[in-house]
């Protein structure tokens, strides 16, 4: 320590050391400046932005605060600071590409064409959150706001009552959700919002139903009908009605006979009296709902 300045000389040599060096005793990466004296605080070095500790010149690694800044940074292994996306310890971050300053809230992710969100500790989101007093929904896979459909409300709206009907009866919750998903386009249809009827299902000849135009397969094409559907007086009910459906006469789709969800969605073909839907990709579609949207974790 000379002068108010700490140096470091070969211990063989007496040679003074400049650059990085690691302090065996004191279990420390520390930076000594071409005049030899130890360096404090950020650091740009080839090319690179490093953090020393302020008393005992360590080299900084992880996250750290930089108070005068104002922003929260991460420095590497090697200490340097980071930016733009990062996966850190099973979670993505994004930092600025200029300041490395971790973002949070809602961001652009422009070479992904997708808005995500980063929650206050900077972790990107998935599924349904309530921000500011609205409920979003974020991919379950990519992080990507669902902007199509109101696809949060949705699940908020039948997700609890889904997994209560389909444990009594012995179902796939997400197969249920995806199913109502697919045929309600995501309660957006008028058959939902005019009769709760989220599944399709046709009148059975008791309570109420209306009439409305649907689509079937035949003959090697699509054509449009005029049909009769169950009129309902609340999502559960019809929850209840699909249910009892799938039990009864497409029981190969329980979960006692289906190892898991994609057999089940599968098995819709094998039906007592025949295919649950005529679309021949209708299993399809229903598989890639559950896994882009992370629906199996409803079956947990």
């Amino acid at each position: 320590h000379l002068s108010g300045h700490w140096y470091l000389f070969d211990g063989v040599t007496g040679a003074r050391k400049t650059g990085f060096q690691y302090i065996g005793n004191q279990r420390k990466t520390v930076y000594y400046n071409g005049n030899g004296q130890m360096q404090y605080g950020q650091q740009h070095l080839s090319g690179h932005w490093y953090l020393f500790d302020g008393v005992t010149g360590a080299r900084k690694i992880g996250f750290q605060y930089i108070g005068n800044q104002r922003k929260t940074v991460y420095y590497n292994g090697s200490g340097q600071m980071q930016y733009g996306q990062q996966h850190l310890s099973g979670h993505w971050y994004l930092f600025d590409g200029v300041t490395g300053a971790r973002k949070t809230g809602f961001q652009y992710i422009s070479n992904q064409h997708k808005i995500v969100y980063y929650a206050n500790n900077g972790q990107m989101q998935y599924g349904t959150h309530l921000i500011s007093g609205k409920n979003y929904y974020f991919n379950y896979t990519t992080g990507a706001l669902q902007l199509s459909q109101n696809i949060a409300s949705f699940l908020n709206s039948i997700a609890d009552a889904a997994r209560q009907v389909a444990k009594r009866y012995n179902l796939y919750p997400s197969l249920m959700v995806a199913q109502a998903a697919l045929e309600s386009a995501w309660g957006d249809s008028t058959l939902a919002r005019n009769a709760h009827n989220l599944f399709g299902v046709k009148y059975n000849g008791q309570g109420s139903y209306v009439t409305m135009p649907t689509v079937e397969y035949y003959n090697n094409s699509y054509h449009t009908v005029s049909a009769k559907f169950q009129s309902y007086q609340n999502y559960y009910a019809s929850l209840e009605r699909y249910a009892q459906l799938i039990s009864t006469n497409f029981y190969n789709s329980t979960r006692s006979r289906a190892a898991n969800v994609t057999i089940a969605a599968q098995n819709l073909y094998r039906g007592k009296y025949g295919s649950y839907a005529t679309d021949p990709s209708y299993a399809a579609k229903l598989i890639s709902i559950i896994n882009s949207n992370g629906l199996t974790s409803y079956d947990n």
